[in-house]
């Protein structure tokens, strides 16, 4: 995933589209919509608006009106997703979700032609197109065998029941199937496979388990690797000396503890970065409580987290994150060739370095907000170094919700003092005229100018205030 457009969605009236670069920062005054392009990356990842977000309507500029969403999810294919009002009259109906909206999804290539499409009763898969967007999966020995397997043309249709055993064929072939998450159901229960196995119209000897892992990846729904993930504020744990399972620290603290066979990109970035951010001789120490339960105790530099500041221990949670998401495997940096380019913003790093970069392709997504707050400018200006490294060394796209003047003036040197960078990072720009959400990209050129002015209302306020006062100072003179 690359990309993103909605519809009458929040702020935005008319059909908006999005196209993120590696590093991606997201700009504008307060009420702009810059959170509503966030909502919709929650939106896709959760598959519908949930129950604490009051139902679609709430969203949608125009209330009569349903919202869309569309991202291409593969070469060739894009997918929608369609909230689907129910009106208070409709007493009759029987509601499968716990907000008060219906969700629609499709899959269609690049000639709009239906691959896949789905309601909560009901879905329908075009076999032969699913396998003619198989060549950027399977080797060509692998779909030239799956290719010589002949099924029934057209769209499959498959209903749902309310109660009872879903039919395929005249065949039971599912029980106990849950409406209320079909997704979720059709990959658990191994629907897809199922289906190209029972429409098969020859013998079907293709390898079940790479069918399986072919159809996680082209339809995105690999649940082990979430496609998109969130870093966010008001989700950081304030200094404390113990941290357990009910915090979102305390479940970092533990995936973090537990890493083993930490890739040497995740280990160079976190050995780097804990120098840069604490110190030359730092020391992060986390300690398990009891053995038996998941509760840490933190010290940095042998002072536990309540000596410190929020800055530090904000500074600290996100350093610990990063590390994790790279150890993890949620993105897995790939070798696909190298570039040198040398790192020399001021405050920033100590000396050059050699970094990697990977291409610019890639269904995970991760969304920073406001990483600046708490930070003195120095440290914005070095937290935004480590997440341009994060995005170099990963094959996610990177995106920074920021109000912080800081950060975007230390990528725009990034980018003058290494040219090959140019393309790598961009500014999206909000701005909300009269009510109605608008945007611009803003690309930084060579030589580190911007392509574009901001709208007003943001990064022009120290210069309006530094203009006041030159005349207030020439006012006095003259008096």
């Amino acid at each position: 995933m690359h990309d993103i457009s909605f519809t009458n969605f929040s702020l935005f009236r008319d059909k908006c589209d999005f196209e993120f670069r590696p590093l991606t920062l997201l700009v504008g005054a307060n009420g702009s919509g810059k959170s509503s392009l966030i909502k919709a990356l929650e939106v896709i990842q959760n598959g519908s608006l949930t129950t604490g977000m009051q139902g679609w309507q709430h969203y949608a500029f125009n209330k009569k009106e349903n919202i869309l969403f569309e991202w291409s999810i593969a070469p060739d294919l894009y997918k929608k997703l369609e909230l689907i009002g129910i009106q208070p009259s409709d007493s009759d109906r029987v509601y499968y979700y716990d907000c008060i909206d219906e969700t629609k999804l499709d899959y269609v290539d690049h000639n709009g032609d239906v691959v896949f499409f789905m309601t909560f009763d009901h879905l329908k898969i075009d076999i032969r197109k699913v396998i003619s967007i198989m060549d950027t999966y399977l080797p060509k020995s692998d779909l030239d065998h799956l290719q010589a397997i002949d099924f029934k043309p057209g769209l499959i249709e498959i209903k749902f029941p309310k109660k009872g055993m879903v039919n395929i064929n005249g065949i039971e072939i599912m029980t106990n199937f849950n409406c209320a998450n079909a997704i979720d159901e059709i990959f658990k229960k191994d629907l897809l496979v199922d289906t190209f196995v029972k429409y098969s119209l020859s013998d079907f000897t293709f390898d079940l388990n790479l069918l399986r892992k072919t159809l996680y990846d082209i339809f995105a729904f690999r649940k082990v690797i979430p496609p998109i993930k969130f870093i966010r504020q008001n989700e950081m744990s304030f200094g404390e000396k113990i941290y357990d399972e009910q915090t979102e620290f305390g479940r970092l603290l533990y995936r973090y503890v537990d890493l083993f066979d930490v890739p040497e990109s995740a280990r160079a970035f976190a050995n780097e970065w804990k120098k840069v951010l604490f110190g030359k001789n730092a020391s992060i120490e986390i300690k398990r409580v009891l053995p038996e339960l998941n509760s840490f105790s933190v010290k940095l530099n042998d002072r536990y987290l309540t000596e410190h500041g929020k800055g530090t221990v904000k500074l600290l949670q996100l350093y610990i994150q990063l590390v994790v998401l790279l150890a993890e495997d949620f993105i897995v940096s790939k070798d696909n060739g190298s570039v040198r380019v040398e790192v020399g913003i001021p405050n920033a790093h100590s000396s050059n370095r050699s970094l990697k970069t990977t291409p610019f392709v890639s269904r995970q997504i991760l969304v920073v907000e406001e990483p600046e707050s708490n930070l003195h400018p120095d440290l914005q200006v070095q937290v935004s170094m480590m997440l341009f490294e994060f995005s170099v060394k990963s094959e996610c796209y990177t995106l920074i919700e920021t109000h912080s003047e800081y950060m975007i003036r230390a990528f725009q040197n990034l980018v003058s003092k290494n040219n090959s960078f140019k393309d790598f990072v961009e500014i999206i720009n909000f701005d909300n005229k009269e009510g109605v959400g608008r945007h611009k990209n803003i690309t930084i050129a060579k030589d580190g100018s911007l392509s574009d002015g901001f709208y007003s209302g943001f990064m022009n306020t120290v210069n309006d205030l530094t203009v006041e006062l030159l005349k207030y100072n020439e006012s006095i003179k003259k008096n």
